[in-house]
């Protein structure tokens, strides 16, 4: 009898309406804790960071693709490596081209064109953008396409990335969450912070 006695009484389940009643008051709830969030400094201020740094990040792929800063520089010497392709006329193609500046910079360039190599003596000109004054791209004096430098190769790629990641998170919404919307943060600041002391 004890036994049946201690048992633990049957759930009783609610009924529709109460289930309805339940889940309005749930979402009502999380709707007012949205308003309140989205009223506080934390979330203006770290929406504002975030944009400021897209704003950045599509600002460098802007400047690789289309216009920059340009600067003329001077080279004491060129290297080149070739690759194993040969145009019709026997011409063989360069894969990359290293210019040794009069900065005391050595530029590698990704070049995978049949271009007369420059000569030891050349003027040439890097591309920067406007914001960060990374270095992007270069345009040589015998050729008008402009190359990507190699070193460039790591900002590029974080910026699109970044900004993918970025686009991604205010599509679905993750800046109305605190965790997600820091973390977004977080991670624009790093990445902002290697690719200014790169």
């Amino acid at each position: 009898m004890k036994r049946a006695e201690n048992r633990r009484p049957r759930r009783v389940p609610r009924t529709s309406e109460e289930v309805n009643e339940f889940i309005t008051f749930r979402k009502r709830k999380e709707r007012l804790a949205l308003l309140t969030f989205k009223k506080t400094f934390v979330f203006k201020f770290l929406n504002s960071w975030n944009v400021l740094c897209i704003f950045i990040f599509l600002e460098i792929l802007f400047c690789f693709i289309g216009p920059c800063h340009y600067q003329t520089h001077y080279t004491y010497g060129v290297g080149s490596k070739f690759g194993r392709d040969y145009s019709s006329n026997g011409k063989v193609i360069v894969s990359e081209v290293d210019l040794y500046a009069l900065d005391g910079n050595t530029y590698k360039i990704i070049v995978n064109e049949f271009i007369e190599v420059p000569p030891k003596f050349t003027l040439f000109k890097i591309g920067k953008d406007f914001v960060m004054q990374k270095k992007l791209k270069v345009v040589l004096t015998n050729s008008d396409q402009t190359f990507r430098l190699f070193m460039a190769s790591p900002v590029i790629f974080l910026s699109f990335f970044l900004t993918f990641i970025s686009f991604v998170a205010y599509h679905f919404n993750l800046n109305e969450n605190l965790y997600s919307l820091s973390g977004l943060a977080s991670l624009n600041t790093l990445t902002l912070i290697g690719i200014f002391f790169y």
